[in-house]
């Protein structure tokens, strides 16, 4: 790819000439002459120079898209590639939402490591909104999770789920023998949250309020699922995770609640750049995940 588009798009995402020939490891003045090249040959500033650094003209917002497109298209590219010369990645990341990475992801890299032996496979705990930019810049190869919205340019899509957003409490909770919960029960409870899943508990805050009924009351945050069921096996506390994951919040003597109708279900599955199926460890990843997943969890 073109060093001035390399160095436009860092300034872009510094807003610094600074900071940017530190990232790039070039000297400011070598910096400037590569900027005013590559803006003498559009005819038109792309950057406003002030106290707190850069910012874009309007000029060098319309060429940020096109840059971008051309960046992924380059890493897309060298990604075909190097997996046709190569043959196999040396590391192989994945990041899992909730529905996956407590009982599906542990299946598939003990069936990945006995036919990949000589490649290292590294697991992160996230959602779409925090992992599509680590899998768009190449970061992660393989990202499960919800399938909300168009993907981004060269990334691909597979169906592998439905997930239905469930609401764990103890066994012991005054809510869990009951059969009909309703809105004001949820809102008038105190939560868990797993804090990578904002947009779930979003939902069931749209939820609530289409009844007529106040935002929930927030008491804990977790970074851990297993850590949020522990804790509300202790408490009184409310706790929505997928229903993927139910027989794992059961050995935490939790149990979903029962109401009447489903708050949230959505369609999930695995996000990956186009370029890495010429990766045999892609591919076969997708092959025993459509298997996993068609299977009874637990």
């Amino acid at each position: 790819m073109d060093r001035r588009v390399k160095v436009f798009l860092t300034i872009a995402e510094t807003g610094s000439l600074t900071a940017t020939a530190c990232a790039l490891n070039i000297t400011q003045p070598a910096l400037t002459k590569t900027l005013r090249s590559l803006e003498c040959d559009l005819g038109a500033p792309l950057f406003d120079r002030h106290a707190r650094g850069c910012s874009l003209t309007w000029a060098g917002e319309v060429l940020l898209a096109q840059a971008k497109s051309m960046q992924r298209a380059w890493n897309s590219a060298k990604e075909e590639i190097r997996a046709i010369t190569a043959g196999r990645l040396d590391t192989f990341r994945i990041g899992a939402g909730p529905a996956y990475h407590p009982l599906i992801v542990p299946q598939l890299l003990c069936r990945l490591t006995g036919e990949f032996p000589e490649t290292r496979i590294e697991m992160d705990t996230g959602v779409n909104d925090s992992e599509m930019p680590k899998l768009i810049a190449g970061d992660i190869d393989l990202l499960l999770g919800s399938l909300d919205g168009q993907p981004p340019d060269n990334i691909e899509r597979l169906w592998l789920l439905d997930v239905e957003t469930a609401i764990y409490v103890r066994s012991e909770h005054p809510l869990a023998a009951r059969d009909d919960i309703d809105p004001l029960s949820l809102s008038e409870a105190v939560w868990l949250v797993y804090k990578k899943d904002d947009m779930v508990h979003a939902r069931i805050n749209t939820y609530l309020a289409a009844a007529g009924c106040r935002e929930t009351r927030i008491a804990v945050q977790v970074g851990a699922l297993t850590s949020g069921f522990e804790i509300v096996r202790g408490t009184d506390l409310l706790m929505s995770a997928p229903r993927q994951v139910e027989a794992i919040a059961r050995q935490y003597g939790l149990v979903p609640l029962r109401y009447a109708e489903t708050i949230w279900t959505f369609r999930s599955g695995a996000c990956f750049r186009n370029a890495s199926l010429a990766y045999p460890i892609v591919r076969r990843s997708l092959s025993l995940l459509s298997d996993l997943c068609a299977a009874p969890l637990g």
